[in-house]
């Protein structure tokens, strides 16, 4: 008997009798081998299918990552294309972008926000206040007195008090009595300082005599003079020559205007722009400062709540230093696309507004 060289089964020569044993080992062989290569041919159709599998999976990851560096350097290039209109002074909204100074001039969509001479402001009382309670606040540190000719002996009129919340005076009179002025004028400058801060946050002149008058009752009006809440403040008027006699001072009787700002909460900022096409997504950002404990910040920009990608210190073009915060909507924005700021303050937190902007992709 012979055998196959390379699974050793049986091969009978023509005068070799068939024996069971030999005939039956062979079959087993037989079975033995297709069996482990069915075994091996299935091992091989999972392995397959694994690596089909992470085939795709990667191919997958791949197409996600550059998915994702694609739209971050469109957002980065969003980004400065936004600053580039900001620098423009594009104060109307264009398709696809929009910018706006926020000041005592804008037209505002929102709530809860205040114009003030070169920003937009929104703020909380922590407690809030009437004029009659700002009053009693009021101390007089000194009266005013001049003598004429002598500057050395001038004292100026020096208040003091401590706001509750947020505010401002809208009128405020210095009454007295002058003489000796020989009709000429005598100024004197305001000054309120902020002694938590220490910092002087209101300075202007009035006239306390005007000119052609020598003697007589006079009342010196003080308007729009904006404090924080829960800080110590200092007023001085201070006569800038000695050219009569003048005593004068702030009479408690006497009428005071003030206001409590105390802003609804969230307050809100809102723009709507638009790109015939849709977009991607978009990048957006406010310029902005804050005052106490501020408050924090969010975004609704299609109904969709973002968080500042980025909160970064800039110095804008006069040389203020402010704040930046960042939104990034990474999905696509409508045609129509409202984008809104919400701030809500702390208890004596201020946001003060500059201005803010936007650019789809």
């Amino acid at each position: 008997m012979n055998y196959t060289d390379k699974y050793h089964l049986p091969q009978w020569e023509e005068t070799d009798r068939i024996m069971r044993v030999d005939f039956n080992q062979m079959c087993a062989d037989m079975e033995a081998g297709l069996t482990a290569n069915a075994e091996a041919a299935g091992g091989l159709a999972v392995r397959i299918d694994q690596v089909e599998q992470e085939a795709r999976d990667l191919a997958a990851a791949g197409g996600s990552s550059a998915k994702a560096a694609l739209s971050r350097g469109l957002l980065r290039a969003a980004y400065h294309h936004m600053q580039d209109v900001a620098a423009g002074g594009v104060t109307a909204a264009r398709y696809g972008s929009f910018f706006q100074t926020l000041d005592a001039a804008s037209v505002l969509s929102g709530s809860g926000i205040l114009r003030r001479t070169d920003h937009c402001w929104a703020g909380r009382a922590e407690a809030v206040f009437s004029s009659e309670d700002l009053k009693a606040q009021i101390q007089i540190v000194s009266a005013m007195k001049i003598v004429k000719d002598a500057p050395d002996e001038t004292v100026p009129l020096v208040l003091a008090f401590t706001p509750t919340g947020a505010g401002q005076i809208g009128q405020m009179f210095i009454t007295g009595n002058y003489k000796n002025a020989g009709g000429l004028e005598c100024k004197c400058k305001v000054e309120l300082k902020n002694l938590t801060s220490k910092v002087t946050e209101t300075s202007f002149e009035i006239v306390l005599i005007r000119a052609g008058y020598s003697s007589g009752g006079l009342s010196a009006t003080l308007t729009d003079i904006m404090f924080h809440g829960g800080c110590s403040y200092q007023l001085t008027v201070t006569p800038l020559s000695a050219t009569a006699d003048v005593t004068a001072t702030y009479n408690p009787n006497n009428h005071l205007n003030t206001s409590c700002y105390n802003t609804a909460l969230p307050a809100v900022l809102s723009c709507t722009f638009q790109e015939m096409e849709g977009s991607e997504g978009g990048v957006a950002a406010l310029w902005y400062d804050t005052y106490g404990p501020g408050g924090t910040l969010k975004a609704v920009w299609d109904g969709e709540v973002l968080e500042p990608a980025a909160v970064r210190t800039i110095t804008d073009s006069q040389g203020r230093t402010l704040k930046e915060a960042e939104f990034r909507k990474t999905a696509p924005a409508a045609s129509e696309s409202r984008f809104e700021i919400r701030a809500e303050c702390a208890p004596n937190g201020e946001f003060l507004f500059y201005s803010w902007g936007g650019v789809l992709i």
